[in-house]
């Protein structure tokens, strides 16, 4: 069983969608399956969306297939082919090139130039037009190229003079260059045209709306052409004068030949599959195209069935996911969505567990000016967020896209196409999507819509991670002494009031001890406020450390700390108390400071269902400290400097 890998992108356009087409016949008939790497680029009106699209194509990894078709005209970056063409060489697999030739691959391509200059030759001896303007698309494109030498080289063999005004070489192959290039016609300094020759059918078709609404008459005004033999062209009223690119053929061929067999010899070799120009009624002939009625309302009927359900389908998506937070909701809406595509597998893979680590979240950090997030690659590792393999779903699997590969491989699969397409937000990658045998992402255009709503979505989800890690910093801040670690007035009105609140629910008595540390000013006076903070630093480590009941501790002031705990009694209280002045004794038997960490309390026993208020208590908690630091001043003779076997003096504490 064979898996070749189809690079192509824009595989929804007319053209290349009968490319696939051909490509899907020929995998059924040779028991193979096809894996398509797909973007939809905008021919560089948005870098960054094409930054993230283009990125899908530094996911396959070449050796692990069978294969390749390479179909250059379609991925239009010459940087990106360059890339592509390196890889597919270094992996030394057969591979065929479409519509550009490459000395290490098989080329098949069609004939750009002679078909073209049919048409321009027929304006020219058939109709007697000399003013013959030309839009020629986006000439970085090598087909472009050839198709406006084509048109260049014909002017040149009737003698008709070259001017440059009549050239349109500005934009893109798409529908608005197409209407830029008629307004830029209609205003130019040079007699009115008599016919317009695009590079492709997309173009002159929004060339010819401009000119009907600018009042002017198709072909008695000014005849059209266009390139590619699309389905539009040939329905259109009037049936447009194109050139017959066939397409499904190319496909067909390409593939067939790449899965019967090459060798070193084909390495270069080419295949020319013929063109053919079809005269019509916007060029002023009086030759219809021939359209099987009834297979054509069929098809008609059909296609706007299927618009219609997968415009429901992407407009109900699309208000389901603006109220995803997370990534549990966002699987919940992709099982609930994964049916209706009517597909027979699909897998959705994130390049990173978006865990709440900082590590994680740097990744993916706001600032689209920052290096950090991931915009090339997918990373060292995917999970597969959901996924569907025709029989169950699958959720936050460790695999990636060359484990699912295998799995293919292993269950002998055959006769699927896949698709393979980005998930992102502009140039910030998140994953890649993989279906199997749909219509969806192969025929209709919205399924790039359908994608980027999935993409917004994830968006959305990284911001609210991010809000949520900065409010839960923000919350640190607010609630905690930044010097010392412990609460600050702030924390502590939230989590001393739970502590008070358990102690009231519990109907229990609650300890407030205040602590006001003796000496700190002297030591900021004599050694500087460096040394008074590591003062203040040093008893809130002790205080932390001794922490036995889940109290709470707070800077309340400068040099005054507060401890509050639930459930104790007036043993605890003085036992607290006891431990605490041994563990100053300890720290001054063994510390080098130059003065001693010593420091007056006070404490309090509080009834809440009695009737105590928690600032009232510790007030009262602070009068008695503030009472005991007098006693021990007159006893010791002494404004800051104490003993620490006065202890046992201390002195009534209820």
């Amino acid at each position: 069983m064979k898996n070749i890998a189809i690079i192509s992108s824009g595989i929804i356009v007319n053209h290349a969608s009968r490319m696939i087409a051909g490509i899907r016949k020929c995998i059924n008939e040779q028991d193979a399956n096809a894996f398509v790497f797909t973007c939809a680029r905008r021919y560089e009106k948005n870098m960054e969306h094409d930054i993230g699209e283009y990125n899908i194509y530094t996911l396959p990894n070449f050796e692990q297939f069978d294969g390749v078709i390479l179909v250059n005209s379609t991925v239009g970056s010459d940087e990106v082919l360059e890339t592509l063409a390196y890889k597919i060489e270094q992996a030394n697999i057969p591979a065929v090139c479409i519509e550009r030739e490459d000395s290490n691959m098989y080329n098949v391509y069609i004939d750009n130039k002679q078909a073209m200059k049919e048409i321009v030759s027929h304006f020219v001896k058939v109709h007697g037009f000399t003013r013959l303007n030309y839009i020629s698309g986006p000439l970085s494109n090598e087909e472009a190229v050839e198709r406006m030498e084509a048109y260049l080289d014909t002017l040149r063999e009737n003698n008709i003079p070259i001017e440059q005004e009549r050239i349109y070489y500005k934009g893109t192959f798409l529908k608005d260059s197409g209407m830029e290039a008629a307004e830029y016609f209609l205003n130019s300094r040079l007699p009115r045209p008599q016919a317009i020759i695009s590079a492709n059918d997309v173009m002159i078709l929004g060339a010819y709306e401009v000119l009907t609404n600018h009042g002017i008459q198709v072909p008695e005004e000014i005849a059209i052409s266009g390139f590619d033999d699309d389905f539009d062209a040939k329905c259109h009223v009037p049936s447009i004068t194109s050139v017959a690119r066939k397409q499904e053929e190319v496909g067909y061929t390409a593939c067939k030949k790449l899965l019967s067999g090459m060798t070193q010899e084909d390495r270069g070799a080419c295949l020319e599959v013929k063109t053919e120009a079809v005269f019509r009624e916007s060029c002023g002939c009086k030759i219809h195209t021939h359209i099987d009625n009834v297979g054509f309302r069929k098809m008609h009927f059909e296609q706007k069935k299927n618009d219609e359900k997968y415009l429901d389908i992407t407009k109900s998506m699309s208000v389901d996911l603006t109220s995803v937070e997370s990534f549990e909701q966002l699987k919940m809406y992709l099982k609930l969505y994964i049916p209706k595509m009517e597909c027979e597998e699909m897998y959705f893979f994130l390049c990173d567990d978006f865990s709440n680590e900082d590590d994680k979240l740097n990744l993916y950090k706001e600032s689209t000016e920052e290096e950090n997030y991931l915009r090339k690659g997918y990373g060292d590792a995917t999970k597969l967020l959901v996924g569907f393999d025709g029989d169950h779903y699958m959720e936050n699997e460790n695999i990636d896209f060359a484990g699912l590969l295998q799995v293919i491989k292993d269950a002998e699969k055959k006769h699927l196409l896949y698709t393979v397409s980005p998930i992102h937000f502009r140039d910030r990658c998140f994953g890649y999507c993989v279906i199997g045998n749909d219509t969806f992402s192969t025929q209709n255009h919205l399924f790039y819509t359908w994608l980027m709503n999935i993409g917004n979505a994830i968006e959305t989800i990284r911001k609210q991670m991010l809000m949520r890690t900065m409010i839960s910093k923000l919350d640190l801040v607010w609630s905690y002494d930044t010097l010392t670690g412990v609460y600050n007035r702030s924390g502590f009105r939230k989590y001393g009031r739970k502590v008070w609140e358990e102690g009231e629910l519990k109907n229990c008595n609650i300890m407030i001890l205040f602590m006001d540390l003796d000496g700190l000013k002297k030591v900021n006076d004599t050694y500087g406020h460096e040394e008074g903070d590591r003062f203040l630093k040093t008893f809130a480590i002790i205080l932390k450390e001794k922490k036995r009941h889940g109290e709470a501790i707070m800077r309340y002031g400068g040099d005054e700390f507060v401890i509050i705990a639930s459930c104790v009694d007036e043993q605890y209280a003085n036992d607290y108390v006891d431990m605490l002045y041994e563990e100053m004794r300890i720290f001054n038997s063994t510390s080098d400071w130059k003065y001693r960490l010593e420091a007056s309390i006070g404490y309090y026993i509080a009834n809440p269902n009695a009737g105590d208020i928690m600032e009232d208590a510790i007030e009262e908690a602070d009068r008695r400290m503030y009472e005991n630091k007098k006693k021990r001043k007159k006893m010791s003779g002494q404004d800051i400097q104490y003993n620490m076997e006065m202890n046992e003096k201390y002195g009534s504490r209820t």
